[in-house]
């Protein structure tokens, strides 16, 4: 099993190419941080890339970039994510980045959870959105709308244990890990899903 890398970076004041881009603060602070962390994980793999020219091919290549997937993520105010794969070991990557004491409504469960799921994380669900963003966002590109006749869902999805699934299948689709980091004082999930090649 090839783990994909990812990296968490900050950004308390937003550069100017940023505030252009989102023309609000937060979320300027948070498209930032997100593009930081995938030069960074870019530069660690000997592509120079700036942040700031950083452009997404369907939220999936960068620009330019031919020989790594990427996925994104960002949590308020101002914490961003990146996770990056090679293309000959990996097919698809996702990420989701959420503080580990978000409160999750009781009730959210039914938008995303299904039978097929774990049962442990009809318990857990902020532990069990993250996962199923993270896996959503690493099959997100093979998904047909018009093959399956419906726009894609994080309930289209079931994850059991490290993998993830179409709803009520048995066949695995991919890996899914979800870890809880400290980062700039405070507790994050940081949770990765990928398809490899087979």
């Amino acid at each position: 099993m090839k783990r994909p890398n990812w990296k968490i970076k900050t950004c308390k004041e937003p550069s100017s190419w940023s505030l252009e881009r989102k023309n609000f603060k937060p979320a300027s602070c948070q498209h930032q941080a997100s593009r930081e962390a995938l030069a960074e994980l870019l530069k660690d793999l000997g592509t120079f890339v700036s942040a700031n020219s950083i452009k997404l091919i369907n939220f999936s290549k960068v620009e330019g970039v031919n020989d790594y997937i990427v996925s994104l993520s960002h949590t308020s105010p101002h914490f961003g994510a990146a996770v990056i794969g090679n293309t000959e070991e990996l097919l698809s990557v996702g990420i989701d980045l959420e503080k580990a004491d978000r409160k999750m409504k009781l009730t959210s469960g039914h938008h995303y959870l299904n039978p097929g799921d774990d049962p442990h994380l009809h318990e857990h669900l902020l532990k069990a959105w993250c996962l199923k963003e993270a896996a959503f966002k690493a099959w997100n590109p093979f998904w047909d709308e018009i093959e399956m006749k419906k726009s894609f869902v994080l309930k289209d999805l079931d994850v059991r244990g490290n993998r993830f699934y179409l709803k009520e299948s048995d066949l695995p689709l991919g890996y899914v890990e979800i870890n809880e980091e400290e980062f700039d004082g405070q507790s994050f999930y940081i949770t990765l899903a990928w398809v490899e090649v087979t």
